[in-house]
């Protein structure tokens, strides 16, 4: 997967470009996929304040956990899709906001299982293993109906999803998904049936900096686009003419 720049950023520069997301917007230009290939949906906002929360749970211990609601009520409510290609395109205007509802239900508790021992790594103070311990569903209101319907794209986490939690020396946390997958319901489309696909290729990371103006969040799927059924048909025949030909040769001799 081509990862948004922004999140490629994270890795050199840590959680410090999530801050710099929610101050000066994202300017990236979308990536695109492979018409016919892949369908991506790539979405990001805010999230609630959980520095302290996160580093209260390395003090107390394997066991313990953090909550992070993503796009809360507060902070708008909204995500933000710069990236909907194939599947998700009917349903996304790239780039725009589309209100996550209901509000504030996209809530993960994340639970402490195991520390982590990183090799010297330079600006990372302690790490730890966390599992999401309920599933986290971003329901996005393609409609515009306000209410949870059929006509709304979802991306579900499940729980057991695990993730890396590190706590910088600059005093910021960063959290990155190392095990799990988004599940997409994409709804239907004039003559083609509502259905729900696991992404091949998943990525959720969020941060927070130190300070109470809460953290930013990235999240991005890849699904493989299944054949149409007449391309499918045109590729059984084509087999089916390359039996009926070996078996003619065989025939002859």
């Amino acid at each position: 997967m081509n990862l948004p720049n922004f999140l490629q950023k994270l890795a050199p520069v840590g959680v410090a470009a999530i801050g710099a997301i929610a101050i000066t917007g994202i300017t990236t230009a979308p990536v695109q996929a492979t018409p016919g290939e892949v369908s991506t949906l790539e979405w990001d906002d805010a999230t609630t304040n959980f520095n302290q929360e996160i580093k209260d749970v390395f003090n107390a211990g394997i066991g313990n956990s953090f909550d992070v609601t993503f796009s809360p009520l507060e902070l708008g409510g909204a995500a933000a899709s710069f990236i909907a290609t194939n599947h998700f395109e009917p349903f996304f205007d790239t780039p725009g906001l589309y209100d996550i509802i209901p509000g504030d239900s996209t809530m993960g508790t994340f639970e402490l299982v195991s520390n982590v021992t990183i090799a010297p790594a330079s600006g990372i103070a302690r790490a730890g293993e966390f599992e999401l311990t309920n599933d986290l569903k971003f329901t996005f209101d393609n409609d515009m109906s306000g209410d949870v319907s059929d006509g709304d794209v979802m991306a579900t986490m499940k729980a057991g999803a695990l993730f890396l939690g590190e706590e910088l020396n600059s005093g910021a946390v960063e959290v990155n998904l190392t095990g799990g997958d988004w599940w997409f319901y994409i709804p239907e489309f004039e003559d083609k049936p509502a259905k729900t696909i696991k992404s091949r290729d998943s990525v959720l990371v969020f941060g927070d900096l130190v300070g109470d103006a809460g953290g930013t969040y990235g999240a991005e799927g890849e699904v493989v686009k299944t054949p149409e059924s007449a391309s499918m048909l045109g590729v059984l025949a084509f087999g089916g003419l390359g039996l009926a030909m070996a078996k003619r040769k065989q025939e002859k001799k």
